[in-house]
C-alpha cells in the first residue's frame, strides 16, 4: 500500500489474528479491575524451572506465538496456571503482564495472554504472546 508517496507496509498477523475469526475477536474484553496473582521474580524463576509443569484446568488448547522458544513454553504455562488458575482470566479476555524471562530463552518484557471461548473446538483456547 501506498500513503502519499510512502510505502507502508501491514506487520505479519499475530497468532491471536492467526487464530481466531474477526467476530471472535470483537467479543474480546479487557478487565480493568481484575489483578492476577502477583508473584515475585524468584516465585517465577522457581515456576520456569519446574521440570513438571501444571497444566490450565479446562482450557484445551494453549497456542503460543512462533516467536516464543519453545524452551520456555512449558513454564509459562505453569505461570498461566498461577496467574490464572482460579478465575482472574475471564473466557474472552486479554491479560499483559510483564516478566523477566531473559534467563530462559524469554524476553525481558509484556507477555499477552488472550482466553478464547468458542462454541466449535477448541472450546477453551489459550493464546499466549
Amino acid at each position: 500500500m501506498s500513503v502519499m508517496g510512502r510505502s507502508i507496509q501491514r506487520a505479519p498477523k499475530t497468532t491471536l489474528e492467526a487464530n481466531t475469526s474477526e467476530s471472535e475477536r470483537e467479543n474480546l474484553q479487557v478487565p480493568i479491575i481484575k489483578q492476577v496473582t502477583a508473584l515475585s521474580q524468584t516465585e517465577i524463576e522457581a515456576i520456569m524451572k519446574d521440570k513438571h509443569g501444571a497444566h490450565l484446568q479446562g482450557v484445551e488448547n494453549i497456542t503460543f506465538s512462533p516467536e516464543i522458544d519453545t524452551k520456555i513454553r512449558q513454564g509459562l504455562e505453569a505461570l498461566a496456571v498461577q496467574f490464572f488458575g482460579g478465575s482472574a482470566l475471564n473466557p474472552n479476555s486479554v491479560s499483559y503482564i510483564k516478566l523477566d524471562l531473559s534467563k530462559f530463552g524469554g524476553v525481558n518484557g509484556v507477555y499477552r495472554f488472550t482466553l478464547i471461548e468458542r462454541n466449535a473446538k477448541p472450546k477453551k483456547q489459550l493464546i499466549i504472546e
